[in-house]
């Protein structure tokens, strides 16, 4: 079976594009429909709001793991036979999460689901390997647009899910949809030609072993800080463990010819600048801001008589409308933002999603209990993210070396995704500070917030600051010769 040429059935490619979409759809799901379970539902999550973020952290984590070695072991063993794989693990990863009898059961679920975070990079090797020149644009504009709409819709239907029936109820749904569209991929998505299969090369299994470890340790320390303290043995002792492994790791990514990070890049002042600036936008605003709307919008500002002072107590629901309409804004903007980055440069878009993103989360902060305050801030917070997702692969492009281009912005795509999952764990810590505990549960307070806002507004500036200082200019530098050499002679 094979696309057809641009005079064969329409009808055809029609449907494996919606099978690329499908696929692409069920990945977001799993992303985007666990954010309502960061305010904590029913007796089951028993759990701090610094633990409760590690139903976020461990996919995101998974996800920008897998989503390099998912790409590679595509190119070369086949991308079709691969994405069918990681929508089967996906799949498994839900069912787990569905039937968890403990919290930490439910964490394991979401690293199988993780594994989908590859998905979208297999779909664009489909795409680029098998569809005419004429339809490239169209499918991949369609595949990748699947995300901005099932992510505003994701939150939805997981707060319809919620209210009519519980929390199991979201992953049963990711669950047969995982397996649905597997096997609507298997059934219409061609099988890869051999022409179009990469040489085997050796895949970076310990870089990702190494780096898994590392960043999970780490991320464990900050989050038992929370109740144990830094003294604690225990966490001092996973986080210098997960220090250690991270340093073996770097020095492995930088000796072998296939790393799982081009860490060799970072020689180069530009590449290392965009790389600083993913950092600091994963940890702050993108990796912070989802929790803590969340955990906002759904806080009630009183319990049973007693003032918090912190929340609007919106209906899991109600929620997810809102977080439904204010994507859709920002979808309909995009290309008003794409076009300042075209006639003004990225880093005006960047130092503009900065902006937005300081005045948002400071808005919520001075006013915490305003509804109309709360949602204006979320709506103005939600147009600077796009503003900052559209922007970091802009300034690569005008700013990294033609040479390197996709490298870089795949390295920063998977650095932004970890120190999301890194920001989203301290967010959990840093929001426990001054806990409110009402009927054995604990709530948000204003100290607890006020931290929050100032970690993210103070990473916002950081970025700004980074943007401006990145110059515009590309051109051939001896740091990039240097690393083409050095691959050149691992690569024998």
């Amino acid at each position: 079976m094979s696309v057809p040429s641009h005079n064969g059935r329409v009808t055809k490619f029609w449907l494996i594009t919606c099978a690329l979409i499908a696929a692409e759809v069920v990945a977001i799901l799993e992303t985007t429909m666990s954010i309502q379970l960061v305010y904590a539902p029913e007796g089951f999550f028993d759990v701090p709001l610094s633990t409760l973020t590690w139903i976020v952290t461990a996919y995101t984590l998974a996800a920008a793991i897998f989503a390099g070695i998912g790409a590679r072991l595509g190119d070369q063993y086949g991308r079709r036979k691969i994405l069918i794989g990681a929508l089967a693990l996906g799949a498994v990863g839900s069912l787990l999460s569905a039937v968890a009898p403990v919290f930490w059961v439910l964490v394991v679920g979401r690293v199988f689901q993780g594994v989908t975070g590859c998905v979208l990079p297999l779909a664009m090797g489909i795409i680029s390997a098998r569809y005419p020149k004429d339809r490239t644009g169209t499918a991949v504009t369609l595949v990748s647009s699947s995300a901005i709409i099932a992510g505003a819709f994701g939150i939805l239907i997981a707060g319809a899910l919620i209210s009519v029936f519980s929390w199991h109820s979201i992953y049963v749904v990711t669950t047969v949809s995982a397996l649905a569209v597997a096997a609507f991929v298997a059934a219409v998505v061609p099988r890869d030609r051999v022409s179009d299969l990469a040489a085997t090369r050796r895949i970076d299994v310990l870089g990702a072993v190494l780096f898994g470890l590392g960043i999970g340790s780490a991320l464990y320390a900050v989050t038992a800080s929370a109740d144990r303290g830094w003294a604690d043995w225990q966490v001092l002792g996973f986080g210098l463990a997960g220090l250690i492994v991270l340093a073996i790791f770097v020095r492995h990514e930088s000796t072998i010819a296939h790393p799982l990070f081009e860490i060799r890049l970072l020689r180069d002042s530009k590449v290392r600048a965009a790389m600083i600036l993913s950092v600091v936008l994963g940890f702050g605003p993108l990796g912070m801001f989802t929790v803590l709307s969340a955990t906002i919008s759904r806080q009630p500002s009183a319990v049973d008589g007693t003032s918090i002072g912190v929340g609007i107590g919106l209906s899991p629901m109600s929620f997810g409308l809102w977080t439904a309409a204010f994507s859709g804004v920002a979808f309909l903007l995009a290309g008003a933002i794409g076009r300042m980055t075209t006639n003004y440069g990225a880093r005006t878009t960047l130092v503009t999603g900065s902006g937005l993103a300081i005045i948002g989360v400071l808005l919520i902060a001075v006013f915490p209990s305003n509804t109309l305050v709360v949602l204006t801030a979320i709506l103005v917070f939600t147009v600077g993210s796009s503003c900052l997702f559209s922007g970091i692969p802009a300034m690569i492009v005008e700013t990294v070396d033609v040479s390197v281009v996709s490298i870089a912005a795949a390295m920063a795509q998977v650095i932004r995704n970890t120190f999301q999952s890194v920001g989203t764990s301290v967010l959990g810590v840093v929001m426990s500070i001054g806990t409110i505990a009402i009927a054995g549960q604990g709530f948000v307070s204003n100290p607890g917030l006020w931290a929050a806002a100032l970690v993210i507004a103070g990473a916002s500036v950081l970025s700004a600051a980074l943007s401006l200082a990145v110059g515009s200019r590309r051109r051939p530098r001896p740091a990039l010769e240097k690393y083409a050499t050095q691959k050149q002679s691992l690569d024998r």
